[in-house]
């Protein structure tokens, strides 16, 4: 059987290396000093590059750097404990279940919307997070 993990963040510090590639990338190749909003983790947001920039910046170091990534220490032995577990049919210790059941929680209420995303990892306030949620439904109003 095979799992998906959502690795950002938790297995990979992938948001901050590529936010650095795209620093540079702006900087070096681009010459254009364009960062907008440093604090921005969307490339979108981040830059005030054209579209043909951003699809410069994704095809030439996107993939690279998604498997160059080097992982947070200790995501491999979780890995593989939860691999081991997943192939012998049994349990995880209880605190990583506890831990496991808790993101679970937290992916299922923070859901996909990049604003309530953000403002989860920023603030990690649930009411926050709700709040933004509820704006966003309430502007297709």
């Amino acid at each position: 059987m095979k799992i998906g993990i959502d690795v950002d963040g938790v297995i990979l510090d992938y948001e901050r290396v590529l936010k650095t590639y795209g620093d540079l990338y702006d900087f070096i190749e681009l010459k254009k000093g364009g960062i907008i909003n440093r604090n921005e983790h969307y490339l979108r947001n981040r830059y005030d590059w054209t579209d043909e920039e951003r699809m410069n910046f994704v095809n030439k170091y996107f993939l690279k750097l998604s498997k160059q990534t080097p992982l947070i220490p200790g995501a491999k032995d979780v890995i593989n404990m939860l691999q081991k577990a997943l192939d012998t049919e049994t349990p995880v210790p209880d605190a990583l279940h506890s831990r496991m059941k808790q993101l679970l929680l937290q992916y299922a209420v923070v859901g996909g919307m990049p604003d309530a995303v953000q403002t989860f990892v920023d603030s990690k306030q649930m009411n926050e997070v709700l709040r933004i949620q509820r704006d966003i439904v309430r502007s297709y109003d």
